[in-house]
């Protein structure tokens, strides 16, 4: 297909009608072509193209079509275009979405100025190989129930393609201004326009919502097994960045470890110093802080399943570095490059999770991934005490071997693994989403209909876009948004502020509170047993308690152990005995059980389902990036809290994560809300009503709110 290519400037206000969403910007209802508010260039079908008898075929069948007939309007020949580069709008004229020194300008003086910008760059089209014609080919078919049908095109060639990419690169710069979808723009031709509903999507999507929240637990399991399956795949990745957070606090009580990169104290006796122990501790989380900026993107224009393999296929070279360290400084490297996949894995498999299963598995399937990360602890754990005996250099570097089995595994199974349903209908991909959600799902005596699972995500999708239809980071900071992300931020940090970090120092801390450095061992891999414990005990406690109240009095048991942990180490340190050693000890593996149990899974659950599904990824990345932030600096702090050669607080730093419990209970009594089994589009009208959180358990929402409220957005454009 070749077309000749035209440029208008347009900037106007669009009439305000009814729905379908392509009649008050681009027809009316009738199907008439109106002046389309906004700076757009197209590319026309040339009169003379081979292409056209086929598209006339198309037309003539879609005429002669007794239903579509009644509800599409057929475009004249002379409108059939492909869209270029979709520019501005009056009524979007924000930051972001306007080019950023024309913000203040008036309209007409915009315009006259947008006008002269875009007729000097079409001079210069062919002297950079940019001129039309542009050869494109047909990829699929798109039925876009709000919209019409049309045909999806691409490049006739891979140049071709990457040369009409490079055109709309070249109009972005001209203008000053790049929309949020400019990379992941797919081109296509509208030979129709919908003048009506060309099926009752809400009412679908109603029902849809219906059978998602009658469905029960083990209706829900037989349905989804595949669902669960492919979503536990998915969160075995987090056990390695459980077992590298584990694993490098660990080998700090390591005599070998201590003795190949210490520095000598006494005796035998070497140390790694406390600067060196704050560096190594969060030189990976400086690496995940690059990694979780990369992964929103990368989710969002790549999907979950290639994001994940391209992050196990980078461990794999990088635990290289980490086996073969000859010093600290190159161990420092490794771990910050190690961390930048990891980043990737921080956030995926939850949000996965989170879009493959339905309401009432939730819980269990993102708290499994909770698990995977005590897993991955406790794994770390036992591995270096099987190597505790060793006293040369085997010893540090099989436990860094050892990582190497994970991306070896999943790699190949994750090739197989199915794409998010919510990703594929973001991206309008409603075919292919309908497919995953058949692979998902064993719809055997179980009332299940997947057209109307699709409808509830279209319509939830669709809803958020009348909302906001930006999906940038900036996003997470307006609006109701804005609420949701700090909620979302603050509930990561306090996995922060509740004592986790000394819990990730265990073998450490137990060490220095006073046990065996073997008996340190064997109380982490006991305390990490029983967070496994733990993390599977919530299945159970969490649905039957609720999230908001689980998750507070979790804290509040943790504001009490870490009261009593520092109680215990004032005598302790005035007048050590085996007693108070193996007390603190015992409290600090009930604090693994208590965290693990309620806590820390909910962490990962709430996350996922308070931010818009439209924003999902980029919300979590950023709450992920300030726990991060918080953990460096816990890293740095703990260190020398612990360190005999430092502050030597010892076990009389449970006093100091006290106050961190108790500040983390007055924000969640304040700001966690109670999301168990609200659907998406629930979750988000209750934040656009400005719904105090504490009320949410008790305040009823109606799907229809939803509907109206999609329909009186549309209305006030």
């Amino acid at each position: 297909m070749a077309t000749t290519s035209t440029t208008t400037t347009i900037i106007t206000t669009p009439e305000r009608l009814e729905y379908p969403i392509g009649v008050p910007y681009k027809f009316s209802p009738e199907g008439v072509v109106q002046r389309y508010p906004g700076n757009t260039t197209l590319c026309h079908v040339p009169p003379n193209s081979p292409v056209l008898p086929g598209l006339w075929a198309l037309h003539d069948a879609l005429k002669s079509h007794s239903t579509l007939s009644q509800k599409i309007h057929l475009l004249p020949p002379a409108t059939w275009h492909m869209t270029v580069f979709d520019g501005i709008r009056e009524q979007e004229c924000e930051p972001g979405m306007w080019p950023a020194d024309k913000l203040k300008q008036p309209l007409d003086q915009c315009t006259k100025e947008l006008s002269k910008s875009l007729r000097q760059f079409g001079l210069r089209l062919t002297d950079e190989g940019l001129a039309p014609p542009y050869h494109m080919r047909l990829r699929g078919f798109d039925y876009a129930a709000t919209v019409g049908i049309g045909l999806i095109l691409e490049g006739a060639s891979p140049e071709e393609e990457r040369r009409i990419r490079r055109l709309r690169d070249r109009l972005a710069d001209t203008m000053g201004f790049r929309a949020p979808n400019h990379e992941t723009y797919e081109w296509h031709m509208s030979p129709t326009a919908a003048t009506a509903r060309l099926v009752d999507e809400f009412a679908n999507a109603q029902d849809g919502t219906n059978q998602e929240q009658e469905l029960g637990f083990f209706a829900a399991l037989r349905l989804y097994q595949n669902g669960v399956f492919w979503s536990f795949v998915m969160s075995t990745a987090i056990i390695m960045e459980g077992y590298d957070t584990k694993l490098i606090g660990t080998l700090f009580a390591q005599p070998a470890f201590q003795k190949a990169y210490g520095e000598h104290v006494k005796g035998d006796t070497y140390q790694i110093t406390a600067a060196w122990q704050a560096g190594l501790s969060n030189s990976s989380a400086i690496g995940q802080l690059l990694g979780l900026l990369m992964s929103g993107h990368l989710v969002e224009r790549f999907g979950f399943r290639k994001t994940m393999i391209t992050g196990l296929t980078t461990i794999i070279a990088l635990i290289f570095m980490q086996f073969f360290a000859p010093s600290l400084a190159v161990l420092e490297v490794a771990q910050i490059l190690f961390g930048i996949p990891l980043g990737l894995f921080l956030t995926t498999p939850v949000i996965y999770a989170l879009e493959v299963s339905p309401l009432c598995l939730r819980d269990y399937l993102i708290n499994y991934v909770n698990s995977c990360w005590a897993f991955g602890q406790i794994t770390a754990t036992g591995v270096l005490r099987g190597v505790l005996s060793m006293n040369n250099h085997w010893a540090y570097r099989i436990p860094f071997a050892i990582q190497w089995f994970w991306p070896l595994i999943l790699i190949p199974l994750l090739c197989f693994a199915p794409e998010s349903p919510w990703w594929l209908v973001r991206k309008g991909r409603l075919e292919e989403a309908k497919a995953v959600v058949k692979r998902l799902t064993s719809p055997t005596n179980v009332n299940f209909d997947i057209d109307k699972n699709i409808a509830m995500m279209v319509v939830t999708t669709e809803h958020e876009r009348l909302i906001d239809a930006s999906t940038s980071y900036r996003a997470c900071f307006e609006g109701p948004n804005l609420r949701r992300t700090l909620i979302v931020i603050g509930i990561y940090c306090v996995q922060t502020f509740n004592g986790n970090p000394i819990r990730g120092y265990s073998t450490y801390f137990f060490e220095q509170a006073g046990l065996p450095t073997t008996q340190a061992f064997n109380m982490s891999i006991v305390g990490f047993a029983l967070a496994i414990v733990g993390g599977f005990g919530s299945w159970a406690l969490i649905p039957l308690c609720g999230r908001r109240t689980a998750y507070l009095g979790g804290l509040i048991i943790l504001f009490i152990i870490m009261i009593l942990v520092g109680a215990l180490g004032v005598p302790q340190a005035q007048s050590p005995t085996p007693a108070y050693a193996w007390g603190i000890g015992s409290l600090l593996v009930i604090s693994s059980f208590v965290y693990y149990g309620s806590v820390g899974p909910l962490t990962n659950t709430l996350c996922a389902e308070i931010p818009s599904a439209l924003l999902r990824s980029k919300s979590v990345v950023l709450a992920r990036w300030a726990y991060v932030v918080t953990t460096i600096i816990a890293g740095v702090l703990t260190p020398y809290m612990l360190n005999p050669t430092a502050w030597n607080w010892s076990a009389k730093t449970g006093f100091f994560w006290a106050g961190g419990c108790l500040l983390c209970i007055i924000f969640a009594w304040m700001y966690v809300p109670e999301t168990a089994d609200r659907t998406t589009a629930e979750i988000d009208l209750l934040f656009e009503k400005r719904v105090p959180e504490r009320h949410f358990g008790r305040t009823k929402v109606d799907f229809v709110e939803v509907v109206n409220v999609a329909v009186d957005v549309e209305k006030s454009v």
